[in-house]
């Protein structure tokens, strides 16, 4: 008769080495391989090579001092001159279930009908580093797929993570996708919440899904998560190994948490996150480029669409014997029927000038702060003279409009990082 205390001892060594098995099981794709493809030059830039077109000089000279592009470069001049060399007359091996899987996820994605406008929830797929001057020149071996979540102050430029296909490398903060998420493009099936990125719409090209709210709501939370929470202690990291766990209200699967440094997630990561710089260096040159003036304007506009506020633009009356101001140089807005407000950046952009004006009929107060800090504190009397304050561009500016109880109608984000 064999003890209980004998099974459970037998159980758990079973487990443990069911565990250990886990761990070590060899991840898909290899990391070698992985590495290989998103870092060694594209078929089509070898192929630019080949025929001379004008490349940038340093990437030319990379290009000649590679053994293995010179060995492409040569494979692939054999392949154009004897197309069916090696050909055995035999027919081709059937494509694997998994294989044709692929292909119809990839058609029921492209045949999809989802919102013609960038919307919250929407995976996209960029092929090019694309800025707002064109082209980067930057070389994609393979493509990248973005989840937008929100847009930033920038136009065209939205918040959001970074999603691959690779769902052996989850990790604890990374989302995966299933069967609720059809139909999605297999090269989207892992949101990278630990790589959260910036994207410029115009860099990019298909749709390939498209979330459902309560899937986004779930990532959201998971995000919420990652931002704030330590990897738990009490869960084995397992490589390749996938859980169910709960993100807020919400059951959602992901990775285990990261081990040592052998780990190969690890490895996997800092190849994304290198490789996701084809799609924050867009996003920085949209940044740049855009007026710091406009994107407060840009976020002062989505604050008001996100709360329901009327904020519409107005003219200014020049004043008595000058010229209007410079429609490049100020913004001018009427908030519902309580204030209008106009903004306007010195020569250094690093401070803010506010106007505002009292239309209300009522007593109001205003306040000022940056970083939470206080810094103004001020009556906005009815039909009283305007108030004008200024604030440091450097740090994190909200007006706050209170009404004479002191009870806060509207906080209005006025500074971009």
């Amino acid at each position: 008769m064999i003890r209980p205390e004998a099974r459970r001892e037998k159980a758990a060594m079973q487990q443990k080495i069911d565990d250990q098995k886990a761990t070590r099981r060899d991840l898909q794709p290899p990391l070698p391989e992985l590495e290989r493809s998103l870092f060694t030059p594209s078929d089509g830039l070898i192929h630019r090579w080949r025929e001379g077109a004008r490349l940038p000089p340093e990437l030319a000279a990379a290009l000649a001092a590679d053994p293995e592009a010179g060995a492409r470069r040569e494979a692939l001049q054999q392949a154009e001159q004897h197309p069916f060399a090696g050909a055995d007359g035999l027919p081709a091996p059937a494509p694997s279930a998994r294989l044709l899987a692929r292909f119809a996820a990839r058609e029921a994605a492209r045949r999809a009908v989802f919102s013609p406008v960038p919307t919250a929830g929407q995976i996209l797929r960029v092929d090019e580093a694309r800025g707002p001057a064109g082209p980067l020149g930057w070389d994609l071996p393979r493509p990248l797929a973005v989840l937008i979540a929100e847009p930033t102050e920038t136009p065209q430029v939205w918040y959001g993570w970074l999603v691959t296909a690779e769902t052996d490398y989850a990790s604890y903060w990374d989302f995966l996708l299933g069967p609720e998420d059809e139909p999605c493009d297999p090269i989207a099936r892992l949101v990278q919440l630990w790589n959260p990125v910036s994207v410029y719409l115009p860099s990019t090209s298909l749709v390939l899904a498209e979330l459902k709210p309560e899937r986004l709501a779930a990532v959201r939370a998971l995000a919420a998560e990652c931002a704030a929470a330590p990897e738990p202690e009490s869960v084995q990291a397992q490589p390749g190994v996938i859980i169910t766990r709960q993100a807020g209200p919400y059951r959602i699967r992901t990775g285990t948490p990261l081990g040592d440094a052998r780990d190969p997630r690890r490895r996997y990561q800092q190849l994304y996150y290198a490789y996701a710089a084809a799609i924050r260096e867009p996003a920085a040159l949209a940044a740049q480029a855009t007026p710091l003036l406009e994107r407060i304007a840009h976020a002062l506009k989505d604050w008001a669409a996100a709360v329901g506020a009327a904020l519409h633009p107005y003219a200014p009356v020049p004043e008595p014997m000058g010229k209007p101001p410079d429609a490049e140089a100020v913004r001018c807005y009427q908030l519902d029927h309580l204030i209008r407000l106009q903004l306007e950046t010195d020569e250094t952009n690093q401070l803010l000038r506010l106007r505002l004006e009292n239309l209300a009929g009522v007593a109001l107060r205003i306040q000022l702060r940056e970083d939470s800090e206080l810094m103004h504190s001020a009556p906005l009397p009815a039909a009283g003279p305007p108030v004008e304050l200024t604030a440091n561009l450097a740090r994190t500016v909200v007006l706050l409009i209170a009404d004479e109880a002191g009870d806060i109608r509207w906080e209005m984000p006025l500074g971009v990082d």
